[in-house]
């Protein structure tokens, strides 16, 4: 059996991979130029271990295995292996992580409406 949170390729300098997970919730991943589905969340599988930037300071990735993402539009590399999808991608592109259990409640109030309006209706 595969582990959880396994990278298939070690990422060097501040490099992220994220595996693509079935949709469980209404957030928007905006497509990239090689079409990563739009209703997928992304979890982090393997994150490099940082770079060195131009002042000599050592910048490390800002997310950790584990951590559900979301990135910039139009970024990433779709990498398919096996029956697994894989994102590669600057830690840069990374606008945040996901708190599942908000978006929960979002989602909870979206049907809670959706119901009252056609039960109005």
């Amino acid at each position: 059996m595969i582990p959880a949170f396994k990278s298939p390729i070690k990422m060097y300098h501040d490099r992220v991979i994220a595996e693509e997970i079935a949709p469980e919730s209404l957030i928007h991943i905006p497509q990239t130029a090689k079409r990563i589905d739009t209703g997928k969340k992304l979890v982090v599988v393997g994150v490099g271990p940082g770079r060195i930037n131009d002042a000599g300071v050592e910048v490390k990735p800002p997310c950790k295995v584990g951590d559900n993402i979301t990135i910039i539009p139009g970024s990433g590399i779709l990498i398919p292996i096996g029956n697994r999808t894989y994102v590669a991608l600057d830690s840069s592109h990374i606008i945040g992580e996901l708190d599942h259990d908000f978006v929960a409640e979002l989602v909870a109030e979206k049907e809670r409406k959706d119901l009252e309006s056609r039960i109005a209706g």
